[in-house]
C-alpha cells in the first residue's frame, strides 16, 4: 500500500466529512493569507509614491463612494481586515486538525480492539502477545501523528501555492525563473528522501514489536528469570533492541534536517545572483521606485521557503509514520465503518509482519 492520494482518502474514509471540513478551512486560511500579503503592495506604493489615481485599492474604496481624504486609512483596513480573517481560519484549523485527528484514532483504537475480542481464538493465540499489545496500544498513536503531519503538508502545500501566486503578481518573470532553478533541488531531495523514510518507519514498527515482546514474556515469565538467573540475558536483548531503534531514528533525524538549510542556502544565492545581475548587467537601479514591489516580494518568498522546507521535512515524517498508518487501517478493518462486518465473521491479520507497505 504505497503513499498515494488515493490510498490516503481510502484511510480517511472513516472520517471523510470531518476530513472535508479541514481541506475547506485549509483552502480559505490560504486563500486569505495569499490576500493579505498580496495588499501590502499597493498599501506601500500609495504610502511611498502617492500615486492614488492608478492604485487599484484606491480605486475600489472609491467605487464604494468614500470621500479621498479616507483612501489611505480605508487601504489600510482592507489589509487589516484581510489579515484578522486568516487570524480566525488558522485558529478554526487548527481546531479542526484536532478534532479530526483524535477522531480517526478512536476509531482505529476501538475497531482493533473489537476486532480482536470476536476474533477467532485459534488465531489470536497464535500470534505473540508483545505485538498485539504494540498494533493495540502503540500504533494507533504513532499513526495518529502520521495524520497530524499529513495535514501540516496540506497546509504547507496550500501557503507554498498561495504564495507562488503572490510572487507572480509581484513580478512573473524572476518569479518563473526561480521556480525552474529550485525545482532542480527540489526534486533531487523529493526521491532522495522517499525511500530512506518508509524504511525507517518499517524498522520502527519491527524494532518496537520485539521490543514489547521481550517486555511481555519478561513481565510473564519474571520467576523463571529469576530462578534460571538470566537477567544479563534480557537486558542485553531489550538493550540490543534499543540500540537498533535509537540509530534508525539517529539517521533519520539527520536527513530530516537538510531540507530546511538547503533550501535556506538556494534561496540566498538565488536572490544574491538576482542582485548582482541587475547591477551589473542592467546598471544602477532606483530602487525607491519598486521598493514596494521589493518588499512583498521578499515577504512572499520567505513565506514560500518556510513554508516548502516545512513541507518536505513533514512529509519525511509522514513516509516514516506511513507503515504504521497501514498497519492499523487494516487491523481496523481496512476502514469499514462499525457494523458493517458480522461479529462472527471478524477478521484479525495471521501476523504482523504480513502487512504490506510499498515506498
Amino acid at each position: 500500500m504505497t503513499f498515494t492520494v488515493r490510498n490516503v482518502l481510502a484511510v480517511l474514509r472513516p472520517v471523510r466529512k470531518e476530513a472535508g471540513l479541514l481541506f475547506a478551512v485549509m483552502l480559505v486560511a490560504a486563500v486569505f493569507d495569499m490576500l493579505g500579503i498580496g495588499l501590502l503592495m499597493p498599501m506601500m506604493d500609495l504610502m511611498l509614491s502617492g500615486d492614488r489615481d492608478a492604485n487599484p485599492l484606491v480605486r475600489l474604496v472609491r467605487l464604494a463612494g468614500f470621500d479621498t481624504r479616507w483612501d489611505l486609512a480605508l487601504v489600510c483596513l482592507l489589509v487589516v481586515s484581510g489579515f484578522g480573517l486568516k487570524f480566525v481560519f488558522v485558529i478554526w484549523r487548527g481546531y479542526c486538525t484536532g478534532d479530526f485527528v483524535c477522531r480517526l484514532r478512536q476509531f482505529w483504537t476501538s475497531r482493533i480492539f473489537e476486532n480482536f475480542v470476536y476474533s477467532d481464538y485459534l488465531k489470536i493465540s497464535r500470534q505473540k502477545h508483545g505485538e498485539l499489545t504494540n498494533v493495540l496500544v502503540q500504533e494507533p498513536i504513532f499513526a495518529s501523528k502520521g495524520l497530524g503531519d499529513i495535514v501540516d503538508v496540506c497546509v504547507n502545500l496550500l501557503i507554498a501555492i498561495s504564495m507562488v501566486g503572490v510572487m507572480l503578481w509581484a513580478d512573473w518573470r524572476f518569479t518563473v525563473f526561480a521556480l525552474l532553478l529550485l525545482s532542480v533541488g527540489a526534486a533531487t531531495i523529493w526521491n532522495l528522501s522517499s525511500r530512506h523514510s518508509v524504511g525507517v518507519g518499517k524498522d520502527r514498527i519491527h524494532q518496537n514489536q520485539e521490543i514489547s515482546q521481550i517486555v511481555s514474556e519478561s513481565v510473564s515469565g519474571c520467576r523463571q528469570i529469576k530462578v534460571f538467573s538470566i537477567e544479563r540475558r534480557v537486558i542485553g536483548e531489550l538493550d540490543a533492541r534499543l540500540d537498533r531503534l535509537s540509530a534508525s531514528l539517529r539517521r533519520f533525524a539527520l536527513t530530516n534536517a537538510i531540507p530546511q538549510p538547503t533550501g535556506e542556502l538556494m534561496v540566498v544565492l538565488l536572490f544574491t545572483s538576482g542582485l548582482l545581475a541587475q547591477t551589473y548587467w542592467y546598471g544602477n537601479v532606483n530602487l525607491s521606485g519598486v521598493v514596494a514591489k521589493v518588499g512583498v516580494f521578499v515577504l512572499a518568498g520567505m513565506r514560500l521557503f518556510n513554508g516548502a522546507s516545512t513541507l518536505f521535512a513533514k512529509r519525511m515524517s509522514v513516509l516514516t509514520y506511513w507503515p504504521a498508518i497501514v498497519l492499523v487501517h487494516q487491523f481496523a478493518g481496512g476502514g469499514q465503518p462499525a457494523g458493517s462486518v458480522d461479529d462472527a465473521g471478524r477478521e484479525f491479520p495471521e501476523q504482523v509482519r504480513e502487512i504490506d507497505v510499498d515506498s
